[in-house]
């Protein structure tokens, strides 16, 4: 695809995301140390290796450009990882979804693919995005008017 813009999702979102699961880790490593199947030396390595894996992830995330938009169409993956074009002029259907581990996402499906790319709502949301799509899509494309009633409760 040439000419394209990559998008990332925002650091502040992102933080939301993984502090929702960082609150249950500590919990899920304490518990068997509580009953008394570890001792406490291996949960505290366990917690730092566990801590370690998870900042990796957490930069990779960070870094990972989800979407990319350019005047030929959206380019993303399938929540299975397959990475595929979706041309402007093709019909598509939008559905609120969670993907990737749980982030909020659009799935937009074009009428002849059978995986769905998925857009993160975060993405969405930002100014960057909606300035981007607004220069590249034709207006009637149903990402324009993608507003409420695609967000995730």
């Amino acid at each position: 695809m040439k000419d394209s813009i990559g998008f990332r999702i925002p650091r502040r979102a992102l933080i939301r995301e993984y502090r929702s699961m960082a609150i249950v880790m500590p919990v899920g490593l304490l518990a068997p140390w509580l009953l008394g199947v570890v001792t406490l030396s291996s949960v505290i390595q366990t917690f730092f290796f566990v801590a370690f894996i998870f900042g990796c992830c957490f930069w990779y995330t960070l870094k990972y450009r989800w979407v990319y938009l350019s005047m030929e169409g959206v380019q993303g993956e399938s929540p299975w990882g397959a990475k595929f074009f979706i041309p402007w002029t093709a019909k598509v259907a939008l559905e609120s979804r969670s993907a990737f581990g749980g982030i909020k996402c659009i799935s937009i499906q074009a009428e002849d693919q059978k995986p769905a790319l998925m857009l993160p709502v975060a993405i969405s949301e930002t100014p960057e995005f909606i300035e981007a799509l607004k220069m590249v899509a034709p207006s009637e494309h149903p990402l324009l008017s993608a507003t409420d009633h695609l967000k995730i409760k």
